[in-house]
């Protein structure tokens, strides 16, 4: 069956996200709705290819498939000078109820990358309808986090930073983030792709949900270099988008 294009739209209020919607192209419908959190600057751009490959893998599988940027970000709304983790957090819930009223489904597949893994995390913790999580190279500090893209061509002037801007009170607020075990009590099944991160800190932060990980398939991806060699790591996609197909009805 031919593939339909995305539907474009924006939802939410009072400042509206851009999202794109994959209607089911398989030969039969799923129960679960996924939905793919993007991260935040230059890495946005990164995922964005391959989240679109993710969707489409999906979308053949019979999945309808929920991409958005958050606010402040991408084409979504918003001035980054008011935004917080707090609010992005309530974008992601934002999205996941957008996606089950498009659906019809009753359940939902949360995929996110960095600071969009670290926001799906959080919001399976908060919900009963969640069915599985895909966390690819989730962010556990951020003050770390912030250092690592500090690393790349060092601090700009102006409350930038790797060209996107990087207000005070916005560092600020991702420099006092940190997930930790307490913070999540998830009890779905959990995938973590992560080439860095140490695997038992991954496992720690999880617990017994993490059933599978694949520690060391995302080598060849830099997340904030050159971004001109923007290259899809087919290996994570895959990974991913099987996860999904698996676990969910």
């Amino acid at each position: 069956m031919r593939s339909r294009a995305p539907e474009p739209f924006f939802f939410g209020t009072p400042t509206p996200c851009f999202g794109c919607f994959h209607e089911p192209t398989g030969a039969s419908r799923r129960e679960t709705v996924a939905v793919l959190c993007s991260s935040f600057g230059r890495e946005s751009i990164r995922i964005h290819r391959s989240f679109r490959q993710v969707a489409d893998r999906m979308s053949a599988a019979g999945f309808g498939v929920l991409r958005f940027d958050l606010a402040g970000c991408g084409d979504s709304a918003g001035d980054v000078e008011v935004m917080s983790v707090a609010r992005w957090r309530g974008d992601v819930a934002a999205a996941i109820e957008e996606a089950l009223r498009r659906s019809g489904a009753s359940s939902v597949c949360l995929i996110g990358a960095r600071l969009g893994a670290s926001l799906a995390a959080l919001a399976a913790a908060d919900r009963a309808d969640v069915a599985t999580v895909a966390l690819w190279a989730p962010v556990l500090s951020g003050s770390d986090y912030l250092d690592e893209l500090s690393g790349v061509r060092g601090e700009t002037e102006g409350g930038e930073l790797l060209g996107y801007a990087m207000p005070t009170r916005l560092r600020e607020d991702i420099a006092a983030f940190a997930l930790s075990p307490r913070d999540l009590a998830l009890s779905c099944p959990v995938l973590a792709v992560d080439a860095e991160a140490d695997p038992e800190e991954l496992r720690a932060l999880a617990g017994p949900a993490l059933s599978c990980l694949r520690s060391g398939s995302s080598s060849a991806w830099k997340w904030v270099d050159d971004g001109s060699r923007t290259l899809v790591p087919s290996e994570v996609v895959s990974a991913i988008a099987d996860w999904g197909v698996e676990h969910c009805r």
